[in-house]
């Protein structure tokens, strides 16, 4: 029979990983032409490069399809990579999901290949890209510092509870403060080695430089971002970023049952960590984040989830300023919706031909007192209004709706 797509799906673990060489046929039939396991290192990928190739049909494309299996998928995927072979990287639950809606039941590292070489036929899946090597190290040594400072955090609780104990030990203490000082030595370190990476990269240290302008967001912050997503080189949208982060919104509902709607938390942690203390410094400071702060929790009279919205805000906005030629972030229509833009927009356009506008459909304004309102409208506006209240019966006698322009307009 024909085949019409070609991929091997891959298992990997610490020492070996298992591959499984799957096609589509004509007819939408699936089929295993083999299954072998190799060795995670150099000579095992050059093993796999020559099995393939002997069950590959020649005109076809072989996609390379393997879960995020902590770091050890990241060796044979480089490799893949840079070989310019097509790999697709999938998140650990989005393969959960796809074995349980095959009804599979049993779990070794042979059914998952197969399954992967499955998924990998019949989706059409993202290509994974890889990062360059300067995101790499920009993102361990953002892990390793965020390692120490929890460490330190421990330390200094334990400090203070030995410190403030009925029969403390001075030379308990006194380590724990030897231990404390070269932490802070390490970490300063770290922080010294971030700067000098950054900038040997003078693209890379432009747009830090541009991100940093926004208020809660320092040098720290935006670097360990643009690390945790190495630089974005997979993300296309807002929306698959917060996806990313864990910050996409979960609603689960069944006939009357209405649950409560919250962030998933289905994704990089490491990023969730790091926008925390910038949303607080940003609601502190900026006047545009505290009212949008604000307007939140009113109406959720919740501040976690308030200060969650916050934080959502400014990664989009790294993600917005890194990825647009942007000259800085006052630029941005940062908490504007769409349709408040466009009438923005619109309301410049009106400007723009004022002088050509008939007299009536000139924005005028205009009172209409209805209901114990007072609403300023215009005259179409205001037609408007009154049919709606003659169609919805609403009409009374002490209803006083009367058009007459506003003293002292500057425009009449």
């Amino acid at each position: 029979m024909e085949v019409l797509r070609q991929n091997v799906g891959i298992d990997i673990a610490k020492d070996s990983f298992v591959a499984t060489f799957t096609v589509l046929l004509k007819g939408q039939l699936i089929k295993n032409k083999g299954t072998k396991k190799f060795d995670n290192n150099h000579k095992g990928f050059e093993e796999l490069l020559d099995w393939y190739r002997k069950l590959q049909e020649d005109n076809l494309i072989v996609n390379f399809t393997m879960e995020a299996t902590g770091v050890y998928y990241e060796s044979l995927a480089y490799f893949l990579f840079e070989k310019e072979h097509v790999v697709h990287v999938l998140l650990p639950n989005k393969a959960k999901k796809f074995a349980e809606s095959l009804n599979i039941k049993s779990k070794t590292d042979e059914i998952d290949s197969k399954m992967l070489g499955r998924m990998g036929v019949e989706r059409v899946l993202e290509k994974w890209v890889l990062g360059s090597k300067i995101y790499r190290r920009l993102r361990t040594l953002s892990r390793e510092r965020q390692q120490l400072i929890k460490e330190r955090t421990r330390i200094k609780n334990q400090l203070h509870a030995e410190e403030h104990t009925g029969d403390p030990i001075k030379t308990t203490i006194r380590r724990m403060k030897n231990h404390i000082t070269y932490l802070d030595k390490q970490i300063n370190s770290i922080e010294k080695e971030l700067e000098t990476v950054v900038s040997k990269d003078a693209y890379l240290s432009e747009k830090v430089k541009k991100i940093i302008t926004v208020p809660g967001l320092a040098f720290k912050t935006v670097v360990s971002v643009i690390a945790e997503t190495q630089g974005f080189v997979n993300i296309t949208s807002i929306r698959q970023l917060s996806s990313y982060a864990g910050y996409d919104i979960s609603i689960k509902e069944s006939g009357k049952w209405k649950g409560k709607a919250r962030i998933s938390k289905k994704g990089n942690s490491h990023i969730r960590q790091i926008m925390y203390m910038p949303s607080l410094s940003a609601i502190q400071h900026s006047e545009t984040y505290k009212s949008f702060y604000e307007r939140i929790n009113e109406k959720k009279q919740n501040g976690l989830i308030s200060g969650t919205a916050v934080q959502r805000k400014l990664l989009g906005l790294i993600y917005t300023l890194y990825t647009r030629s942007i000259p800085n972030a006052s630029t941005l229509p940062l908490f504007r919706s769409k349709k408040q833009q466009k009438a923005q927009q619109k309301g410049v356009n009106k400007k723009q031909k004022r002088g050509q506008t008939p007299l009536l459909t000139q924005p005028y304004l205009y009172r209409c007192k209805y209901a114990n309102r007072t609403m300023l409208l215009n005259f179409k506006k205001w037609v408007r209004h009154l049919d709606r209240i003659i169609s919805n019966h609403a009409w009374q006698t002490k209803t006083a709706c009367w058009l007459r322009p506003r003293q002292n307009d500057p425009r009449l």
